[in-house]
């Protein structure tokens, strides 16, 4: 059952065995599985729920829709745009699709360096497999790589790099290019399409614009949470004719009242992503005696150039990313094809006035790349004195040398497919002419808001760990403080992953389930 909130008119309260928080590729994991279990599950979203007649791939609808804080989030500092979804089914409605398992070394260190239990890849290869299955993971088909990852895969096969075609879960793509604006011809299959609908048929509930904010204890210790409690928020049902009374920042009707929920449960899983999660913990004042909630926060920096070559690629046509470059894992990057839409790539872009216009005139001719950073980058995910999020974050020297390099290896590959020019995210921007001005990107400035980085992949914020000194939860996700409380979502990886992480978050959500399913007596007495 998907609850229509504006059908509730007063105060809320309801109870389950099970209460996720967070409908993401976690939260819908779980809420499957649990619900498959024969448990009763209540599963909470703050964002809307939305159908893919409302994803009408327009960019200034789209973003205040689907994302938190309108594809506005970013670090304190604004040097690192951090975009996060916001809508039933989380992040994976505006990703990009991309399936990679954890890479095997990264496993090998979480099982041993870490001493997490049952995570090497043995272990973890059902898990891969079960959740691959259920949403159709696929190599991207050769005729569906578009023209601008033909360009990036022409300059490494050329320079004879090491890389390979992506995995994706879509089927019957229409390759109109705008995944990250929510698919309108539903060829996506994830949380929303698949693992939320299959809950909602077993008899779990999902409540979508239901913001938690409290999460409530019944004992200090090993003790128990009793009930969580957070506000309703209404939103306009289609994005394109929003009324006038709307206020797009929260979804709420100007001046309306605040309506309350309070729900109990058993069991408590928090999936709300590497931000969120913290979030609710911090303002909670729960979970945190190793004072590790927030802290340890990973981002994989990525690191964009543009190559302008002299024929039209319309390059924010088909499949956004299809080509991966791993040749350079070992120095701490890996290179994907990426392109987006105008208001995004001209976010990107470098620098004002003439510079930016006449690289927008050019659009349809450039391709794109980033050079994604495994970064060991030390950020943290705070609360200001109202309980909104901060993020602090400053690249490591050793992490933007990586990204930095990067950077090169793109501009090597673009000229080598036959690219005229090169432009990197430098403020002010490097212009490459010829292979040999590469070595001007390390010599650039990249301080802080010198250089334009995004992220789509928070991490590590409430790590798992063998030691409760040294983490927020043990090996299978139960907070060390509270025997009923478990934090499920990208911020439980003790390091970061290095891969485009939904994978991985899909696989430790069906570890988790299994491990509650397989101590449910105990866990729900």
């Amino acid at each position: 059952m998907y609850l229509d909130p504006t059908q509730v008119k007063d105060s809320f309260t309801d109870s389950a065995d099970v209460c996720i928080i967070g409908s993401g590729p976690a939260g819908g994991v779980l809420a499957k599985n649990l619900a498959e279990a024969g448990l009763s599950v209540i599963v909470l979203e703050e964002g809307g729920n939305f159908t893919t007649q409302d994803f009408n791939e327009r960019e200034a609808d789209m973003m205040p829709m689907l994302y938190q804080e309108g594809g506005g989030r970013s670090t304190r500092d604004l040097s690192i745009s951090v975009l996060h979804g916001k809508c039933v089914g989380g992040t994976a409605v505006v990703n990009d699709c991309i399936c990679f398992r954890t890479p095997e070394a990264v496993l090998s260190n979480w099982s041993e360096a870490a001493g997490i239990d049952s995570i090497d890849a043995r272990s973890m290869e059902p898990h891969f497999e079960r959740v691959e299955k259920e949403i159709d993971v696929a190599p991207i088909p050769a005729d569906q790589i578009n023209a601008n990852n033909q360009r990036l895969q022409k300059g490494v096969e050329k320079l004879g790099w090491s890389h390979g075609v992506i995995h994706h879960n879509r089927v019957n793509c229409a390759q109109c290019g705008c995944c990250m604006l929510g698919c309108t011809f539903g060829a996506k299959r994830d949380s929303m399409t698949v693992y939320l609908p299959r809950a909602s048929n077993l008899g779990a509930r999902i409540y979508p614009q239901f913001r938690v904010e409290r999460i409530h204890a019944a004992g200090a210790g090993r003790g128990r949470i009793s009930h969580i409690t957070g506000s309703m928020n209404e939103h306009p049902r289609w994005a394109r004719s929003m009324p006038e009374e709307f206020d797009p920042s929260n979804w709420r009707p100007r001046n309306a009242p605040l309506r309350r929920f309070t729900i109990h449960a058993k069991l408590f899983i928090v999936a709300g992503g590497a931000i969120n999660t913290p979030q609710l913990l911090l303002n909670s004042g729960l979970a945190n005696s190793s004072g590790y909630v927030g802290r340890q926060l990973a981002l994989h920096p990525l690191f964009a150039s543009f190559g302008l070559f002299d024929e039209e690629l319309k390059s924010y046509r088909g499949i956004p990313q299809s080509i991966y470059v791993d040749q350079f894992r070992n120095e701490g990057f890996v290179l994907e094809g990426i392109f987006a839409h105008p208001t995004i790539v001209a976010a990107a872009a470098p620098s004002f006035g003439l510079i930016h216009r006449q690289f927008m005139k050019q659009y349809a001719h450039y391709s794109g790349a980033y050079a994604q950073v495994k970064d060991d980058s030390n950020g943290r995910v705070s609360v200001d004195r109202w309980g909104r999020v901060v993020i602090d974050y400053q690249l490591s020297a050793k992490d933007r040398h990586a990204g930095l390099m990067g950077m090169a290896r793109i501009a090597e590959a673009f000229f080598a497919a036959g690219a005229e020019s090169v432009m990197t995210t430098h403020n002010p921007p490097l212009v490459l002419r010829r292979p040999d001005e590469i070595k001007g990107i390390l010599a650039a400035p990249s301080d802080p808001n010198r250089l334009t980085l995004f992220s789509a992949h928070p991490q590590g914020s409430c790590r798992m760990a063998s030691d409760p000194r040294f983490g927020v939860t043990d090996s299978f996700n139960r907070s060390f403080d509270f025997q009923n409380l478990f934090v499920c979502d990208g911020s439980s990886f003790p390091t970061s992953v290095g891969v485009n992480p939904m994978i991985t978050i899909m696989a430790l959500a069906d570890r988790c389930a299994g491990f509650i399913i397989q101590n449910k007596r105990s866990l729900l007495a």
